[in-house]
Formats: structure tokens, C-alpha cells, sequence
């Protein structure tokens, strides 16, 4: 078997579990039957079982190279959104601004560590490491929200914060998001700490080199906070764009352009700092205020359009560019995407 199709089953998996997640709770906040949260922990462990085993399969019969490392961080990419919907679900969060804190949240982490294998040409994993760690705690959650409830696992009573005039209850999945915005910072001074560290050691060097070298690498960042914040502003002027549709499509954008930084890695090549799909929540806003102001068009029917306007567009960008990417590879290598075109066992 080929190291890809060992990723891509690894991926039905999740596909199984999203899938599962709309039959029974497409609105993200309705009680399922109980035995879904067991099948999703199953399917997000067998998910990141084969997502270990790829790599290693690979190594094991000779067939791994640039190809598999762009396939496998592609699948990822694209599984950080689509996993959002499973852990939307099994919390009751619904199409809120909890749902968009999550991607933020999945897509930084992401692209934080795409951005910083650029830098420093490896890939690293904290003591405690979200694919591994993380996932596994993840599955026990799980586990226990199938056992329990999800009003007792994510949505139980802890404290009252009293700011002003206002008085906000604290459950358990408050506590979750704080601990997990936490985990953010630590990982973005990680990242910068490990890029830092790696071009202040580099024996080429001199200190006004290394200042600049770090400071073009900080700028790598600019593109992506700036595409959440065009987000941001979008959703802040009309939640209702919090949709399948809108979520899906700043996915495939994330999944588009951490799939760019991995092909100019791969490449040597400058650091991709315009994506054309990062666009869309801008020309998104336009359009809704020129169709609402100029045009008096029903908001709902305005935001419809729009969300499955970028998400076909960013569809689009992203398939169009996998296939380009997995051709021209393919046949400067002179290797089969899914099979084994020249198998190197001995």
C-alpha cells in the first residue's frame, strides 16, 4: 500500500465522523444519540494512528520524499477545520463565535508550525504535543461526554466573575477556551523562540544579519493575522456569516496556504506573503454592503450568496493548486501519487 492512501484512510475516518456529526446534529448544539461521541473518538484515534503510520510506512519501504510530506500536511490542513465541527458538536457550541475562536485557534496553532519548519527546516513537537498528547485527551473527553453528557463534561456550573455591572457564569467549557488560549501564546513564543534560535546560530551569520533575517521571518506572519482580522471585522458586523459554508471556506484558504509554504520549502523558495483566497472575507464585506446599502437586498439572502460564494472559490483555488502541485511533482520525480510506481524494497 501506498504511504498516501495510508493518509487518505487515515482521513475517511474523520470524513465518517463529520458526516455523522450533520445527519444527526447539523446545527452543532442538539443532543445526538450518545454512541456518536464513542464513534468520533474512535474515528479522530484510528485518524491519528494512521497519520503516525504514513510516515513510518513510508520509511519502511523506501517511498518517502517531498510528495508524501506535502500530501500529509495537506490532509492535516484540511482536517484542522473539519475536526472543529466534530468538537463543536460534541460541546453544544453551535454556529457561534466559540465555533470561530476554534478554527482561530486550530488554524494558528497550524500555521504557526508550517511557518516555523520554513524557518528552521524541522519540525517540531513540545514536551506536550497537540497530534499526539492533545489528540489522545482529546479522545478520552470523548469518551467521558458519551458517558456522562455533555452538559456535564462541557457545561457545568464552576464560578461567577463579576466585571461592572455584569455578572458572568463560568462552566467547565469557558475554562476549556482559556486554557486553550494559553496554549496558543506558549506556542507562537515557542515557534518564535525556535526561528530565533535558529538563525542567531547559524554559522553565516552576523548579528545585523541575524536581526533582519528575524525580523523578515516576523513578517511571515502579517498575511495570516491579517486574514483573521478581515474575518473578525466581517462577523463583528454580521454574525450571521458563521456558517457551514464560511467555515469551510477559511478552511480550504488555511488549507491553500500552508500548502504554498510547504511547496516553498520544499522549493527553496521566498516565503509566500499573498495568497489571492486571504482575500475573500474583504471582498465578502464589500459586496454585502454595496447589496444591502445600493441594492436593498434581504440580509439573508446577501450572506447565502456570499458564504457559498468564497467557499467555492476557495474550493476552487485549493484543488486547482493540489493538482498542479501533485502533477508537477509527480512527474519530475517520476512517482504515482496513490501507488507505488518504483518500489525500492530490498
Amino acid at each position: 500500500m501506498a504511504p498516501n492512501v495510508v493518509t487518505l484512510t487515515g482521513f475517511a475516518f474523520i470524513l465518517i465522523n463529520v458526516l455523522t456529526v450533520f445527519y444527526y446534529d447539523p446545527n452543532l448544539n442538539a443532543d445526538s444519540p450518545r454512541w456518536t461521541c464513542f464513534s468520533y473518538a474512535l474515528g479522530v484515534f484510528l485518524y491519528q494512528t494512521f497519520d503516525g503510520c504514513d510516515g513510518v510506512h513510508a520509511r519502511r519501504i523506501n517511498q518517502s520524499g517531498p510528495l508524501g510530506e506535502l500530501f500529509d500536511h495537506s490532509i492535516d490542513a484540511i482536517n484542522s477545520t473539519l475536526s472543529i465541527f466534530i468538537f463543536a458538536s460534541v460541546t453544544g457550541m453551535g454556529f457561534s463565535y466559540r465555533l470561530m475562536l476554534s478554527q482561530f485557534a486550530m488554524l494558528t496553532n497550524f500555521y504557526l508550525s508550517t511557518w516555523e519548519e520554513y524557518h528552521t527546516h524541522t519540525l517540531y513537537l513540545s514536551e506536550f504535543s497537540g497530534p499526539v498528547e492533545g489528540i489522545l485527551i482529546v479522545c478520552v473527553v470523548f469518551v467521558l461526554t458519551g458517558i456522562y453528557g455533555k452538559q456535564t463534561i462541557w457545561h457545568t456550573y464552576l464560578f461567577t466573575i463579576t466585571v461592572g455591572d455584569k455578572v458572568i457564569d463560568v462552566d467547565t467549557l469557558d475554562v476549556v477556551f482559556s486554557l486553550s488560549v494559553f496554549g496558543l501564546v506558549l506556542n507562537a513564543l515557542s515557534a518564535k523562540r525556535n526561528v530565533d534560535k535558529y538563525y542567531r546560530n547559524s554559522t553565516s551569520s552576523t548579528n545585523n544579519m541575524t536581526q533582519i533575517e528575524q525580523g523578515s521571518a516576523i513578517k511571515g506572519l502579517l498575511p495570516f493575522f491579517a486574514y483573521f482580522a478581515s474575518i473578525a471585522l466581517l462577523v463583528w458586523m454580521q454574525p450571521r456569516f458563521i456558517t457551514l459554508a464560511f467555515i469551510l471556506s477559511i478552511g480550504f484558504t488555511g488549507a491553500f496556504t500552508v500548502g504554498r509554504i510547504i511547496v516553498c520549502h520544499l522549493t527553496k523558495q521566498d516565503f509566500p506573503m499573498f495568497n489571492a483566497p486571504m482575500l475573500i472575507p474583504l471582498c465578502q464585506l464589500v459586496l454585502y454592503k454595496i447589496c444591502q446599502v445600493a441594492w436593498g437586498i434581504e440580509v439573508d439572502r446577501i450572506v447565502y450568496a456570499l458564504s457559498w460564494l468564497g467557499f467555492g472559490l476557495s474550493l476552487g483555488v485549493h484543488i486547482m493548486f493540489m493538482n498542479e502541485i501533485i502533477h508537477e511533482f509527480t512527474e519530475y520525480l517520476d512517482v504515482y501519487a496513490l501507488s507505488i510506481k518504483h518500489s525500492k524494497l530490498t
